[in-house]
C-alpha cells in the first residue's frame, strides 16, 4: 500500500485527479521549499542539493521522512556513544536538534514535540502552501467551490 502523493507539485493526485483536485487540503510533515536549519546537513536547502545531486530528483516526503529517522537515531547514538537500546531510549529525554524537517524535542514520554505542520491546497494546477501564514505561498480558498464549478 502506498498513499496517493500530495507533495507540493501535487504529484500523483493532480495527475490522475487534474480539475477534480482543485481546492483539495492536507497536510505534510516536509517539503523541500522549507527553511530549516540543520545540525548535521547545514541547512534543509543543503540537504535537497545533496540529495538531488544523488537522485536527480527533488526529495519526496517518504524518503525525507527515512532520512529524518537517521538524524534522529545519528543524534541519539552521538549522545551517549552507545548502541545500548535503554541509553538510545533515554538520550530522547533530552534531544534537542534541528533537524531537515525542523527543530525537534522529545516529551518525557518519548513522544516528539515541537515538528511544525504545514498545510497546502491545489490551486490552478498547483499546491500552494497555506498554512502556518508565515510560510504561506498563498491564501487558502475558502468557500471551496462545487464540483460543478471547478
Amino acid at each position: 500500500f502506498k498513499a496517493i502523493s500530495f507533495d507540493k507539485e501535487g504529484g500523483v493526485l493532480l495527475k490522475y485527479l487534474g480539475k477534480k483536485a482543485e481546492y483539495v487540503t492536507s497536510t505534510l510533515e516536509y517539503h523541500y521549499s522549507l527553511e530549516t536549519v540543520d545540525d548535521i546537513f547545514g541547512s534543509n536547502k543543503h540537504f535537497v542539493e545533496l540529495y538531488e545531486s544523488i537522485i536527480s530528483q527533488k526529495p519526496e516526503v517518504w524518503d525525507t521522512l527515512l532520512i529524518f529517522a537517521g538524524e534522529i537515531l545519528q543524534h541519539m547514538i552521538q549522545t551517549y556513544d552507545s548502541f545500548e537500546t535503554e541509553k538510545l531510549i533515554s538520550a530522547l529525554e533530552f534531544m534537542d536538534v534541528n533537524t531537515i524537517m525542523g527543530p525537534l524535542k522529545f516529551s518525557l514520554d518519548n513522544v516528539m514535540i515541537d515538528l511544525e505542520v504545514i498545510s497546502v491546497q491545489s490551486q490552478n494546477d498547483q499546491m500552494e502552501t497555506i498554512l502556518p501564514t508565515r510560510k504561506a505561498s498563498s491564501s487558502t480558498v475558502i468557500p471551496i467551490p462545487t464540483w460543478e464549478c471547478r
